[in-house]
């Protein structure tokens, strides 16, 4: 299944390219974008799912992927957090492509994701000489996602 883990992280990242493109240049990321993502990517993860675990670790997954996306949306709400409806909408699509169904693999997941945010914060300080802007969540959350798959090989 090694074979099926490489094709889904080479999957992402051509997928990843036109959605961090575009959140980096307007600050947005397209509800076609992510359509089109989800067409691809939720197919493909509920295929290899099937052939590894079986069907109650697909509804699981797809079950607690919902439940994610609605506790970051109220998380986002209720903090005032500038996260756009695009990266929740984002964050629910990855979460749903991992299949992920414990709370120890999504907290792995979001440290990839916060130490890319890391570097995101770390590159945009030193060009720009100032925290403040706004900075494009959606290549931090890809590059988070993509290493988070790799070092699961």
């Amino acid at each position: 299944m090694v074979q099926m883990r490489i094709l889904q992280i080479l999957i992402l990242a051509v997928i990843s390219f036109p959605i961090c493109k575009y959140d980096i240049l307007h600050h947005r990321i397209l509800n076609s974008h992510l359509l089109k993502s989800a067409a691809i990517l939720i197919p493909f993860t509920v295929v290899v799912e099937l052939l590894q675990h079986g069907y109650l670790d697909i509804f699981r997954a797809m079950l607690c992927s919902a439940l994610f996306g609605i506790a970051i949306l109220i998380a986002s709400i209720m903090s005032g957090m500038s996260l756009g409806m695009g990266d929740i909408k984002l964050i629910t699509l990855l979460s749903a492509v991992l299949a992920l169904t414990t709370l120890v693999q999504y907290m792995d997941w979001l440290v990839w994701v916060i130490a890319c945010s890391a570097i995101n914060l770390f590159f945009h300080v030193v060009r720009c000489r100032t925290i403040r802007g706004r900075i494009a969540f959606a290549p931090s959350l890809m590059a988070g996602t993509l290493v988070y798959l790799a070092t699961r090989i």
